[in-house]
């Protein structure tokens, strides 16, 4: 089931990118590409810093 939604994923992100380039030319689609990184870099470290929080909190561990 995890490769059916990351193959739709992919295949989103590469008709996106696709539109993005033809519309808006190639530098669009790379900084497109480059933001939602920056994103997701992010919320990594969001969930990291609240997974830690959390660890460090309970007494159990």
């Amino acid at each position: 089931m995890s490769n059916l939604v990351t193959g739709l994923a992919l295949l989103l992100a590469s008709v996106v990118a696709g539109a993005l380039w033809d519309v808006m030319g190639s530098s669009a689609s790379f900084l497109a590409g480059a933001a939602f990184g920056v994103l997701a870099l992010s919320g990594l470290l969001v969930i990291k810093h609240k997974t830690s929080r959390f660890l460090l909190a309970d007494p159990a561990h």
